[in-house]
């Protein structure tokens, strides 16, 4: 009996860290589909886009005028058209 007693106290030991990281895992993953973490990174995506841009070749100010309208439209038009089917 003492034996059976001790294995399952031993079991339950074991549970215990393997339940805590399945729920830290489960609120982590819980915080990366969160807006504040999502919503930072997509606000950042134009800027993104521009920073590679201007990595790619020596534009002159019309292109890099053109590039930015572009951008700017696009961003606005996906967030008004595209972002309220995944919310």
């Amino acid at each position: 009996m003492k034996q059976l007693l001790a294995k399952i106290k031993q079991a339950q030991n074991y549970r215990s860290p393997t339940v805590a990281l399945l729920l830290s895992t489960l609120i982590l993953f819980g915080c990366f589909n969160s807006k504040l973490v999502v919503g930072r990174l997509y606000n950042m995506l134009d800027n993104q886009i521009r920073d590679e841009f201007h990595k790619l070749a020596e534009f002159n100010d019309d292109q890099i005028a053109f590039f930015e309208k572009r951008v700017g439209t696009f961003h606005v038009w996906h967030r008004q058209s595209e972002l309220p089917k995944y919310a």
